[in-house]
């Protein structure tokens, strides 16, 4: 996979390039203001050479880039400063040899490709430099080429030495300016980095977010904020497990809100929301937290007790709730007031599948009703 950097990001480097090429575009119209009167001087103990006029035309050439870099585009600029160099350092080989001291030229215009265009055309570059270096010292060491002026001239001459001492410091200021380019873009792309990452972690931990509440939404009830069924038979099935390794017992309590449908009808479907949501709070706080509460549906709860040992505590629990359910609740300018009845059914005493334990307790709720209101009712051992 691709990963595309930040727009902004990628302009800074771009950024970044364009003001090193322009610097080094300075550096050579100055050097070439001083190296091409020295380098074409040769011409007084060689004779004028094709390759002065060269050295004429890469000083006019670097002049215009000079004189113009702001309205040029950086990629022709490198382009051209690449082949003014390229074709100076292959005829300069060509014609005085290593002796010339051109071969630094070709590698500058090799390492210009490398650094601000890419590997590929570097290459393709370098491929040709050795080629030609392998022609011409072919030439000078089989052909016996002569150099003009004579090795004395290459030798012993200032200008000559001038020469080869100019041509390799255009390879260290290249080498500096794109080692100063090379620190500011690193430090900028670890800057990016570091802004992508925060932005990654922010999605992702909204992402995460997103998936909790989903998650929530479809297994807790909307209105009242319990465990729906589905979610309350998974903990059931727990329960029952953890239950039976530690020879404890799980209750199941199921219960609805005698008066509910009166309320909606008298005082409003707002008044009906109010009581369940406070029926469902009043029932969290009398539970323990390892136990779980569920709405099954209109104003039906059901409750799973865990890890229990004694029915009393049941009982105790049952009757806690039942209080707490049948107090009268504040709603605007009325008392809203439900009665309770709860059935009860025990794992493993009544039964040792959900489904039997739902079905005993929703009988013994139903017996608990015609018995009376506010109260509970044991199921029958199965």
């Amino acid at each position: 996979m691709t990963h595309r950097l930040p727009s902004n990001t990628r302009e800074y480097l771009r950024k970044v390039n364009r003001k090193a090429v322009n610097r080094l575009i300075f550096f050579l119209f100055w050097l070439s203001i001083i190296g091409v009167p020295i380098s074409v001087s040769r011409g007084l103990f060689t004779g004028w050479q094709p390759l002065f006029s060269i050295h004429v035309f890469d000083l006019i050439t670097i002049s215009f880039l000079y004189l113009f870099h702001r309205w040029l585009a950086t990629e022709l600029k490198i382009w051209v400063i690449f082949s003014i160099s390229f074709l100076s350092g292959a005829f300069g080989l060509l014609v005085f040899g290593i002796l010339g001291g051109v071969v630094s030229w070709l590698v500058f215009g090799v390492l210009l490709l490398f650094f601000f265009v890419g590997i590929r055309p570097a290459l393709y570059a370098g491929m040709v430099m050795f080629l030609l270096y392998l022609f011409c010292a072919y030439s000078f060491i089989y052909r016996k080429q002569i150099i003009p002026g004579g090795l004395d001239v290459q030798l012993y001459s200032i200008t000559a030495w001038l020469t080869v001492l100019l041509g390799a410091a255009k390879c260290v200021v290249l080498g500096y300016m794109v080692a100063e380019a090379n620190v500011k873009k690193v430090a900028r792309l670890r800057k990016s980095y570091s802004v992508q990452k925060k932005a990654l972690q922010e999605v992702q931990a909204k992402v995460s977010q997103q998936q909790m509440e989903i998650t929530h939404h479809q297994t807790h009830d909307t209105l009242t904020g319990l465990a729906t069924l589905t979610l309350a038979n998974e903990r059931l099935g727990m329960a029952m497990s953890l239950a039976k390794r530690n020879s404890e017992k799980v209750a199941l309590l199921y219960f609805d809100l005698d008066g509910f449908k009166a309320i909606n009808e008298k005082y409003g479907y707002d008044a009906g929301d109010e009581l369940l949501t406070v029926s469902a709070a009043r029932i969290k706080n009398t539970i323990r937290e390892s136990d779980t509460a569920c709405r099954i549906g209109g104003d039906e709860f059901l409750v799973i007790l865990s890890c229990v040992s004694r029915i009393e505590d049941i009982e105790m629990l049952c009757s806690r709730i039942i209080d707490k359910l049948s107090a009268p609740i504040k709603y605007e300018y009325a008392d809203l007031q439900a009665q309770v009845n709860i059935g009860v059914s025990i794992f493993p005493d009544h039964g040792a599948e959900p489904r039997m334990l739902h079905s005993l307790a929703h009988q013994a709720m139903s017996e608990a009703k015609d018995s009376g209101s506010n109260r509970y009712c044991m199921a029958n051992a199965g």
